[in-house]
């Protein structure tokens, strides 16, 4: 007789193995998400904030001479803190973060600001020079550009 090998019943193994690589692939997502926003988009922003607070605080306080070194963006975060305002990052971690041209003349900025309201201000960036990921609605170009503007 010609004996047939029984047939396997495993066939359930395929869906659960496909099934198992989906759920890890979502887990993989969202832990590499949460991972992205705690360790670069929530740090980022608040870097970013600082950057925009400080330079507007320095304006502010220096007859809008744009700050040169980060020396003077602490002395910004001195007068905000003194008055009761939030520094979100500290100074010393910002250049981690940020990059700041400190060789802005902000009389030309403001009249460059003004004259052209939609034009793009970008004196603050990530350290590689690309749009900060300046998240909630708190743009430091923005800021900036928004006290020029009443100037």
């Amino acid at each position: 007789m010609n004996a047939e090998p029984p047939k396997s019943s495993g066939g359930w193994k395929h869906p659960v193995l496909i099934i198992g690589i989906i759920i890890f692939g979502i887990a993989a997502y969202f832990a590499y998400s949460v991972y992205w926003l705690v360790n670069r988009k929530i740090p980022e922003s608040y870097a970013a904030w600082t950057a925009g607070d400080l330079i507007v605080e320095h304006l502010r306080n220096h007859s809008n001479n744009w700050p040169r070194s980060w020396e003077d963006l602490q002395s910004a975060a001195n007068s905000r803190l003194t008055n009761g305002m939030n520094v979100w990052t500290p100074v010393d971690r910002l250049p981690r973060y940020v990059k700041i041209d400190w060789d802005i003349d902000a009389n030309a900025l403001a009249k460059q600001v003004s004259g052209n309201p939609t034009q793009a201000v970008r004196v603050v960036t990530r350290l590689d020079g690309g749009r900060l990921s300046a998240g909630w609605g708190h743009e430091p170009n923005g800021v900036i550009s928004n006290y020029l503007k009443g100037q």
